[in-house]
């Protein structure tokens, strides 16, 4: 009878695990958030595009780096075939490359965040836009990261934003029509620009590392360069 009991415990506790992973992530028994990205951020898998016009074909991905003096000091790309293309961000940076996280003042544009930091001292990089080549190598557009459907208000919709540090790094604090509520761990982080409301003023958009895993789709989306 103990047998019985063990085996049946045994049989429903791997039944549970099962029923946990299913759809999640191998490493982790928990579903992964709707942003598609791997822990580490350092991978970005662009596909289905939604409002690509029909005469577009785009046959590659390129998006640069910034970091010292918002110098370009990195550049991505990838092959976009079978309408899906990952670009595969560096890991490592040398400390001189990287840019001042926060500004001292108004004035100080050395820095990247106007905003208060837990660790002033922290070197940050950032991703640009990812723009989107046709076969001639000719920029037709740029694709990004949405859960806006395209028209209407984008009021309490999010935009999604790349960004590196070298270490975990919070900020906080309103500046202009920016509220940050930004938690990065060291490497490659998520976050996302929101808008409040409809007419802007101070703090009227919201960045945050906070994108809720129950929020509608994200998408990604296209936008036309002449």
């Amino acid at each position: 009878m103990n047998n019985l009991i063990l085996r049946a415990a045994a049989l429903l506790l791997i039944f549970t695990t099962l029923s946990m992973s299913a759809g999640c992530k191998k490493s982790e028994l928990e579903c992964p958030p709707t942003v598609d990205t791997p822990p580490d951020g350092s991978r970005i898998t662009v596909s289905g595009i939604v409002g690509v016009p029909s005469d577009v074909v785009i046959s590659k991905l390129r998006a640069e780096i910034t970091g010292f003096d918002w110098q370009v000091i990195a550049t991505v790309e990838a092959e976009f075939v079978d309408n899906k293309g990952t670009l595969e961000l560096p890991t490592e940076f040398e400390y001189e490359q990287l840019q001042k996280a926060v500004r001292d003042n108004d004035r100080d544009y050395e820095g990247h965040w106007r905003a208060m930091a837990d660790d002033p001292d922290a070197r940050v990089a950032a991703l640009g836009d990812i723009l989107a080549y046709n076969t001639e190598g000719k920029v037709v557009g740029r694709v990004f990261l949405t859960d806006w459907p395209g028209t209407g208000s984008s009021v309490g919709k999010s935009f999604i934003y790349y960004h590196y540090t070298d270490r975990p790094l919070s900020l906080s604090g309103t500046f202009g029509s920016f509220r940050h509520e930004l938690s990065f761990a060291q490497g490659w982080n998520v976050y996302a620009n929101r808008n409040l409301v409809a007419d802007p003023g101070p703090g009227t958009i919201l960045r945050t590392t906070s994108i809720a895993p129950d929020a509608p789709q994200f998408e990604w989306r296209f936008e036309p360069r002449k």
